[in-house]
């Protein structure tokens, strides 16, 4: 038997079948397909289809109900909701970029099909390549610093209650702005025509540069700093955050035991979402920056695993975010259950346009009967505090000579938290 030995895979699908050649094709493509293997092919679909379809249903959701994100005047004044929703909003514009460079991979894949040896290394130079590996790349980034940017949002008002100055708008606009060119910056550095970054995004057929592999290409410092350093400090800075929230609701409990079943019910379902929200967090980084850390201490990674990682658990949370910010919360959930009853109504009914009146009629006598429920409430609410829609002149209405008590501490952190959690549903 021949051996031959050659300086790309490509060369050896020239070679005869009774001959031995290196290197073999990796895990990730062969001679004939830039995807080798038909579950990383269902995997790129898939995957692609439900971050590009679920972030543009939650950007056009969000945009179509950004008034009703007004739910009272506090809010309306210091635009609260419409922070939330701005920032959820931005979310979904990163991992949209996501969805769509993975459908591009897939398509890539079906138009090289078959001959895909032939064009690997005009692909892997090519404008094309370069971009898609720059929108991964600032997708990947803006969707982490977007959603450290929620967290300590969030954070920054448990944490400190009575010194919490909500977000304005504005300041909003211009944290997003910040984190939107620093991922531009980050990811488009590598795009210069500096020989540090020669074919920086071309190291592999689905043009990204992870540093999960025991080879060190020309810029691989940089790809650890991006991948490895700033993802890593992004998932402490979320965990810290969400575990010190569900602390200081634990402790808020002791201030209100005479609600212990409400509490409880608080803390469950706070834990329940902080874990699934941790945890693909998780899914998602961790793998890499373990698997990273291991290639630099030059323990081998399979080429499989590369495949793996840049097909599925990278473009993970690009995926899950919209479901878990947006279409699975109670607030989206009802009005699509709402806006299917109308549709039901309007199309099945004989006389569609006088139920529709109807529905609208109970919609607003519902609404009625609410407002003067409410009215009709004492300072407190059914559940034994006061009412999560005016958290925060709760710090106003408490003596002045208890607000620094511990009591009114952690039942301000208590509302606080739950106005937050009200609000994170919407």
């Amino acid at each position: 038997m021949i051996k031959r030995k050659t300086d790309e895979f490509r060369f050896c699908c020239l070679s005869p079948i009774d001959s031995e050649c290196s290197p073999l094709p990796n895990e990730l493509s062969s001679c004939e397909d830039l995807m080798s293997n038909l579950t990383l092919r269902i995997s790129i679909w898939t995957l692609g289809l439900i971050a590009l379809t679920g972030n543009f249903l939650v950007i056009a959701y969000r945009s179509v109900h950004r008034s009703s994100n007004k739910v009272n005047n506090y809010e309306q004044t210091h635009s609260g909701q419409l922070i939330h929703s701005f920032l959820i909003k931005n979310l979904a514009f990163g991992d949209l970029f996501m969805g769509v460079y993975l459908i591009a991979i897939a398509f890539v894949d079906i138009y090289y099909r078959g001959i895909y040896f032939i064009h690997d290394s005009i692909w892997r130079k090519s404008i094309w390549c370069q971009l898609l590996g720059f929108l991964s790349t600032l997708s990947s980034e803006v969707s982490v610093f977007t959603l450290t940017v929620i967290t300590l949002e969030r954070f920054s008002c448990i944490a400190f209650p009575f010194q919490c100055k909500r977000w304005t708008l504005k300041q909003t606009r211009i944290v997003m702005f910040t984190v939107w060119t620093f991922g531009v910056i980050v990811a488009g550095v590598p795009l210069l025509n500096i020989e540090y970054f020669e074919h920086f995004y071309g190291r592999s057929e689905v043009c990204l540069a992870l540093p999960i592999t025991n080879e060190r290409p020309k810029g691989w410092q940089y790809s650890v700093f991006v991948f490895l350093v700033l993802n890593f400090i992004s998932f402490s800075i979320i965990s810290f955050a969400y575990f010190y929230m569900f602390v200081v609701v634990r402790s808020a409990h002791k201030a209100v035991s005479d609600n212990t079943s409400n509490i409880r019910k608080v803390q469950t379902s706070l834990a329940k979402k902080i874990f699934i929200i941790i945890m693909t967090d998780f899914c998602c980084w961790m793998p890499i920056i373990v698997l990273g850390t291991l290639s630099l201490n030059k323990i081998h990674i399979p080429s499989k695993v590369y495949a793996w990682i840049a097909v599925f658990v990278l473009p993970f949370n690009s995926a899950v975010n919209p479901i878990l910010y947006t279409i699975a919360t109670s607030n989206f959930l009802k009005r699509s259950k709402t806006n299917v009853f109308k549709l039901r109504v309007s199309f099945f009914s004989a006389n569609g346009v006088e139920q529709r009146h109807c529905v609208h009629a109970s919609l607003r006598d519902t609404s009625t009967s609410r407002t003067q429920k409410y009215k009709a409430k004492s300072f407190y609410g059914d559940d034994g505090f006061k009412d999560s829609s005016e958290i925060i002149p709760l710090q106003e209405l408490l003596p002045a000579t208890g607000r620094n008590d511990l009591t009114y501490k952690r039942l301000f952190r208590f509302k606080l938290l739950s106005y937050i959690l009200k609000r994170s549903k919407t």
